[in-house]
């Protein structure tokens, strides 16, 4: 009877102890759980780890950061050996600039000061891709030149024509000398404030431009190109000129000169369809597509 009654005291005890625990389990706050994340900084290229909300940039899945670290590692051990194979025998890298497709069969345009003097040419995408290229024409008097590869465009430019200087984003992406030789292309905004000269030939906008932006194209904010560009403002003349200092002055070569220049090796541009505004990632992921380092080899 005893024993009985101890075993019987011993179940409603863990009983007791069970409910207790499982009331303890179910109304236990649950442990908060961050989960941090890749961030990709579109300009610099540089990826972080974040948390959530915190991103000043794009916000990337792990694996797609673990493919940009792969890809930056293989060009990083192709600099060390040249950021492209030399293309004859004898010959070293002297100069670059940035081009973009006009057709999708390799054709680029480019600045004619690009290719002036060289003896041989490369030609190298966003992508790390490079190939050999030739001079296929060009026109000295308006500063644009054509090469020939064998690197097949994704896309190809379109055009519009700048209308009127009210400010509008403006984005310049390509191979800005910074004291080192650029891996990737780099992509800067900006805005249409200028003017146009006396001829309507070139125009002036705000923007970062830096040698080896040479030859690449100003885009507005849906992808479509504005114009060629070919110079920065000379800060120190201009200061010595009207004591005022300026700086982020771009000078690009207007589509209508685009044009009549591609009409003489019969080509023409099309125009872009209806604007549509991008945002800056977008913009300069399908910019990347019609751009490539142009190289130049003595």
């Amino acid at each position: 009877m005893i024993m009985g009654r101890v075993k019987t005291l011993f179940q409603n005890l863990w009983l007791g102890v069970a409910a207790l625990l499982l009331l303890h389990a179910g109304t236990a706050p649950a442990e908060e759980v961050i989960r941090w994340q890749s961030c990709l900084d579109p300009r610099s290229g540089a990826i972080t780890i974040v948390q959530p909300g915190a991103c000043q940039g794009q916000v990337i899945s792990a694996e797609e950061a673990e493919a940009i670290r792969a890809e930056r590692v293989a060009r990083n051990r192709q600099a060390l050996i040249g950021t492209t194979p030399p293309v004859g025998p004898g010959l070293r890298q002297v100069g670059s600039g940035t081009g973009f497709f006009v057709a999708p069969d390799g054709l680029l345009l480019t600045n004619y000061h690009v290719v002036q003097n060289c003896n041989s040419f490369s030609v190298e995408s966003a992508t790390g891709a490079s190939v050999r290229a030739r001079l296929e024409g060009a026109a000295p008097d308006y500063d644009l030149a054509l090469l020939r590869s064998e690197m097949k465009s994704p896309a190809v430019a379109t055009v519009r024509p700048v209308t009127q200087f009210d400010g509008q984003t403006v984005a310049v992406l390509g191979y800005p000398d910074r004291g080192m030789v650029p891996l990737y292309p780099l992509f800067v905004l900006g805005q249409l404030e200028g003017h146009f000269d006396s001829h309507d030939q070139i125009f002036t906008f705000r923007g970062d431009v830096r040698p080896g932006n040479s030859g690449g194209p100003l885009f507005d904010a849906s992808g479509a190109v504005l114009g060629v560009i070919f110079a920065k403002i000379d800060s120190v003349r201009e200061y010595q000129k009207s004591g005022t200092l300026v700086r982020d002055v771009g000078y690009a070569i207007s589509i209508p000169v685009v044009q009549n220049v591609l009409q003489r090796f019969g080509l023409h541009l099309e125009t872009a369809p209806a604007f549509q505004n991008l945002d800056a990632s977008r913009l300069e992921q399908q910019s990347k597509m019609i751009i490539a380092r142009v190289n130049c080899w003595q």
